[in-house]
């Protein structure tokens, strides 16, 4: 039997060192600090168990601009 195993799903982090990791990475991957409507976006990963990389990468697609070509990846 094979099992899938991720990276992103064995994370204990408090909410501190959660938020730390988000604000650095996010940092790391744009240049730019957390807007202050993100962090809605960041306590809903927190709570629901994402990773912090999940959680930034889940902002940063929010940000891109909409294509139409695209669709079918939102969809899913």
């Amino acid at each position: 039997m094979n099992t899938l195993h991720t990276i992103d799903t064995d994370y204990e982090l408090t909410w501190d060192e959660f938020l730390i990791t988000v604000e650095d990475l996010h940092l790391i991957e744009t240049g730019a600090d957390l807007a202050d409507d993100d962090y809605a976006t960041v306590l809903a990963a927190f709570e629901r168990g994402l990773s912090p990389n999940g959680c930034v990468m889940s902002i940063i697609d929010t940000r891109r601009p909409f294509d139409a070509r695209e669709h079918w990846f939102h969809a899913a």
